[in-house]
């Protein structure tokens, strides 16, 4: 996926949070946000632009993003793209503080990225304001489709105005609001943005765990229809297949989670997905109270800490084999 010019930079400044030891030039990663106007308009200065929030505010009315506006603003200068980019980072602000009554996709989806981050440092204090920029999200998507483009297409080329993966995001966001028993809440989003999703296996498995709060009948027809379209697909996804043994654990299909066991097994390429395969079916044993089965799967476990998680494996492994034939009895 292509990614626009400040997506690309909230995407830089969040490995940098996540590794301050990178090495990158230092306004590459600031946070704008934390200047005030007037030192936004020194910087402009420094590269002679000579403006105001009154001459700002007039010549932003002219265009409909800040990406216009810079490209009119420094057409005819020689600038590098990295000097490009220093001055097109500052207007982008101030147009965010000074041009809020008619934000940008650009601009909608910064926000939408910053609250993704404090979601995902577990800041609860910013949830509203998540919620409402996945509502803006929402509603620039449905102002495009009524503009005559289909809603996946509309999907995938706003998300690149992101730094984050939305769909990513989205699904482990609704499967939050599922853990949490909001299902209310999950389901209004899941109906909002599942037309949009390109990959609509993984948001298919959210319809199942939801259906799997009332009828583990219905669900596991659901979910068998989910992992019968991963293996139909030319590389079917272990994180997918991870996902459904997971909501199987407690009543799953005992013979369509050991197909899934089965159909795991042959996608797993180290430790670590070796290791989880093993833990999530050792759940399954104990949910039916076969502890003896489950005893053996947790004793391979051990047997197997002394492992590196990205250590290589083989479907030559004595204890995959092993594994293999404690699950057929």
């Amino acid at each position: 996926m292509d990614i626009a010019q400040k997506a690309l930079y909230n995407s830089l400044r969040i490995s940098w949070l996540q590794d301050d030891q990178i090495s990158v030039e230092p306004w590459k990663v600031e946070d704008y946000r934390l200047l005030d106007v007037e030192a936004l308009f020194s910087r402009l200065l420094q590269r002679e632009l000579f403006l105001d929030r009154t001459s700002f505010k007039t010549y932003a009315d002219q265009f409909d993003s800040p990406e216009e506006l810079t490209q009119w603003l420094i057409d005819s200068e020689d600038l590098s793209p990295e000097d490009y980019d220093q001055v097109y980072l500052v207007i982008f602000e101030l147009w965010r503080r000074l041009c809020a009554e008619k934000p940008s996709i650009s601009i909608l989806c910064d926000e939408l990225d910053l609250q993704i981050y404090h979601y995902d440092q577990g800041a609860v204090e910013y949830l509203e304001a998540l919620q409402d920029a996945i509502n803006n999200f929402h509603s620039v998507l449905e102002e495009n489709v009524d503009q005559g483009m289909q809603r996946e297409e509309v999907f995938s080329a706003i998300s690149e105005f992101c730094a984050h993966d939305l769909e990513h995001f989205f699904y482990d966001y609704i499967a939050d609001q599922v853990d949490a028993q909001d299902t209310d809440y999950a389901t209004e989003l899941l109906d909002a943005f599942y037309p949009f999703v390109i990959d609509k296996k993984w948001f298919d498995l959210l319809k199942a765990r939801l259906v799997n709060i009332r009828d583990f009948h219905e669900a596991n027809t659901m979910i068998k229809q989910v992992f019968e379209a991963n293996v139909e697909e030319a590389t079917a996804s272990l994180a997918l297949n991870l996902d459904i043994l997971s909501l199987m654990v407690q009543g799953g299909n005992y013979d369509l989670f050991l197909q899934i066991v089965e159909h795991t097994l042959t996608l797993i390429e180290c430790e670590e997905e070796f290791i989880e395969l093993l833990t999530v079916t050792a759940d399954f044993f104990r949910c039916l109270d076969q502890e003896g089965t489950q005893e053996k799967i947790e004793q391979l476990i051990s047997k197997r800490a002394h492992k590196e998680k990205a250590d290589p494996i083989k479907q030559s492994d004595s204890d995959v084999a092993f594994f293999k034939a404690l699950l057929k009895g």
